[in-house]
């Protein structure tokens, strides 16, 4: 078996990898933190806005509870109109203005 020999040059190539590794991870861990810091500013941002439209709720219905409504009845009256024919001729003209002869019988679109 052959022994290998590490250069002075392995040992510095190593060492810059670790370098860099550790470079690495600095920057990922500062990315994580500025990420959990967006976070939790989206959150408060989130609880401030629904505290807002609770607000904006509450107050119109704080208004809308102050108005006063009257309550009106309406009253209906019926009138009952008796129409009295005398003699055989004689015609009775209702408002959609049809005839008709006291012994006569309508059919609107019927056979006779």
């Amino acid at each position: 078996m052959e022994e290998v020999k590490l250069s002075s040059g392995s040992d510095d190539t190593l060492e810059r990898s670790m370098d860099q590794s550790i470079a690495l991870n600095k920057i990922t861990l500062q990315l994580l933190k500025d990420r959990a810091e967006d976070c939790k500013r989206l959150w408060v941002a989130l609880v401030i806005s629904i505290l807002v439209n609770l607000a904006i709720v509450g107050f119109f219905l704080i208004r809308e509870s102050q108005w006063e409504y009257e309550t009106t009845t309406a009253e209906t009256t019926t009138t009952e109109i008796t129409q009295e024919v005398e003699g055989e001729g004689a015609e009775i003209h209702n408002i959609a203005g049809n005839q008709y002869n006291d012994n006569a019988t309508h059919n609107d679109g019927g056979d006779n």
